[in-house]
C-alpha cells in the first residue's frame, strides 16, 4: 500500500487504496476519492490448513472468515487521486 500511495502522491496517477488507510491521507487534504459509486472491488481471502498439523490460531482464524460469509463487508478499495485544491 505504501508504494501505491506514494505513486497516487506524486499526482501522476489515481489507484485503489483500502478506505481505512487513505482516510488518514484524506483528512490531511493529500488524496480524495475519485467517482465513489461504479469503482471498487472487493478483496478474496483463501485459508489453507495442514490437515495433521493444525494450530489454533489457523483454526480460529478460518472459523472468523467462515462466520463472515462470503458477502460480508463492504467493498475494499475505493479509487482515489491526489487533492490538488489545496
Amino acid at each position: 500500500m505504501e508504494s501505491a500511495v506514494l505513486m497516487i502522491l506524486s499526482g501522476q496517477y489515481i489507484g485503489f487504496l483500502p478506505d481505512h488507510y487513505a482516510q488518514s491521507h484524506m483528512d490531511k487534504g493529500r488524496l480524495k476519492p475519485v467517482g465513489t459509486t461504479g469503482f471498487g472491488f472487493f478483496d478474496d481471502f483463501q485459508i489453507a490448513l495442514h490437515r495433521r498439523r493444525q494450530n489454533s490460531a489457523g483454526k480460529y482464524l478460518a472459523g472468523l472468515v467462515r462466520a463472515l460469509g462470503p458477502d460480508a463487508g463492504s467493498p475494499a478499495s475505493n479509487l482515489y487521486a491526489r487533492d490538488q485544491t489545496s
